[in-house]
């Protein structure tokens, strides 16, 4: 792998992304995400012609978001829109209207209520992920102090001094617990670690604990897959867990390791430390699962995670790991007809070209500029709950 390798590719792959439209509005497969890699890539490159194409985009958002149904969600919905105009904002890249983010922020403080009540923490398309965006502004305690209620109310104690929470399989409809961070319970210990460094509150301190103790005493195996995907009601587990973001060890592990260090807790970071490692060892088919380069669950995300486990622990295995991903990346630009070469599979309906944030080519770019351009926050990984 050369730098001339990936400074191509990512000329190629700002080309797509300039020229393609996807007419939904959300971040993470509409025109929110790709927005969020525009700036980040003009900035990368010093490119003023990107960022003002990124200005463009962004104000065609808004105008789409005015003549388009769009739910509250942070996938594809008004939350995860909210979550970026703040976090553009933040890292000065725009200034925007208080007035829109307070139309913005009354809608989905509503929809937080309703997903709240019927019990579902999904990240993505739940009440954790419009917590999340709604921590940003820090500034609703009360509200945080109500999702913490529901928290506690709708979790379960498998046995003593380990909490689960149940979820709505997105694929079966089946009633799972469910291990991983975009449809599982870590994102609901990644979201109460924190609210912990904003108030340092024991009550909040024994949830996370009690949840990563269902994690640990119930379902790490001495294995080379450590943990199953999901455990389903007649404790079945679902055994095959691949490796990426979404689901399985390395989500885990490094979801472990960002709590470990908001707690500073010495046991937990050994632990996280001690799983990451053993996913190095996983790199072919069947043991990963990995198919195309999406940051959701393939080389591309697992390529920036293992970067972010070795700004985290200055452990070389894990730079070794991301450098060898990060190859895999580009070489998964094989199909003649694909963005830039890339294509991001969908199971039974097969190879499709996709240019957004979690499954296309726009994550793609993310991973390899950053990489690329040396930049160690990757503070767009925010979306993904990759950030302390």
């Amino acid at each position: 792998m050369t730098t001339d390798q990936i400074e191509l590719k990512l000329s190629e792959i700002i080309d797509v992304i300039q020229n393609q439209k996807t007419n939904l509005p959300g971040l993470m497969r509409g025109e929110a995400g790709l927005i969020l890699s525009l700036f980040y890539y003009a900035r990368y490159n010093q490119d003023v012609n990107v960022n003002d194409f990124a200005y463009k985009r962004l104000n065609e958002l808004f105008d789409l978001i005015e003549t388009t149904t769009i739910d509250h969600s942070f996938s594809s919905g008004v939350a995860g829109i909210y979550w970026l105009v703040l976090h553009l904002q933040e890292e000065k890249f725009i200034n925007i209207s208080k007035y829109l983010l307070n139309e913005y922020e009354r809608f989905i403080i509503k929809a937080l209520y309703f997903e709240l009540e019927r019990g579902n923490f999904d990240f993505l398309h739940g009440a954790i992920g419009i917590a999340y965006a709604l921590l940003s502004q820090r500034r609703n305690n009360y509200l945080i102090d109500e999702v913490i209620a529901y928290i506690r109310k709708y979790s379960i104690e498998e046995r003593e001094g380990a909490l689960k929470w149940m979820d709505i399989s997105p694929l079966s409809g089946r009633k799972v617990f469910n291990l991983g961070v975009s449809h599982g319970m870590l994102s609901i210990l990644i979201y109460l670690s924190k609210v912990y460094l904003i108030n340092n509150n024991l009550n909040i301190l024994k949830l996370i604990l009690e949840g990563i103790n269902y994690y640990l005493l119930n379902y790490k195996r001495d294995s080379l897959i450590q943990f199953p995907g999901v455990i389903f009601f007649n404790g079945q587990t679902e055994s095959n867990s691949r490796l990426g973001w979404c689901y399985g060890d390395l989500g885990i592990g490094f979801s472990l390791l960002l709590i470990g260090k908001r707690l500073n807790n010495k046991n937990l970071i050994n632990e996280a430390i001690n799983i990451l490692k053993m996913t190095t060892k996983r790199t072919n088919f069947n043991d990963t699962k990995i198919i195309d380069a999406s940051l959701c669950h393939g080389t591309a995300g697992v390529a920036h995670i293992y970067h972010r486990c070795f700004l985290e622990t200055n452990i070389l295995l894990f730079e070794d790991s991301s450098k060898y991903w990060m190859m895999q990346t580009l070489q998964m630009a094989k199909f003649e007809d694909g963005f830039a070469g890339y294509k991001s599979f969908y199971g039974s309906k097969g190879w499709k070209n996709e240019v957004g944030f979690l499954e296309g080519v726009s994550g793609v770019l993310l991973s390899l500029s950053s990489y690329y351009f040396k930049d160690n926050k990757s503070n767009w990984g925010q979306a993904l709950l990759l950030n302390l």
